[in-house]
């Protein structure tokens, strides 16, 4: 497959004719997406945690409450998670 030359385009940001003119031409979006990526990443990391934590200790020692508790943390964290991305789908 060959490298197509892009040419100057106002519409979508190029200011020369490379990968960097495409970089440089639209830092402003990359840098919110990037943004918004690593929140989302942020929010769903815990989740492994949680549920170990809820089958290895909570469950075996009968503690309903701490499983109710971090079901909804984690029910808010992967809400969180839903936003953000709707945030950086709305962008593109």
């Amino acid at each position: 497959m060959a490298i197509v030359a892009m040419r100057a385009n106002g519409d979508i940001g190029l200011h020369r004719d490379s990968v960097l003119g495409l970089i440089a031409g639209q830092s402003s979006t990359l840098r919110y997406f990037v943004f918004w990526r690593f929140v989302s990443a942020v929010l769903v990391a815990p989740f492994p945690v949680i549920t170990r934590h809820i089958v290895d200790i909570d469950i075996p020692a009968d503690d309903s409450e701490n499983v109710i508790l971090l079901t909804a943390v984690a029910l808010g964290l992967l809400l969180l998670h839903f936003v953000t991305r709707a945030l950086i789908f709305q962008s593109a």
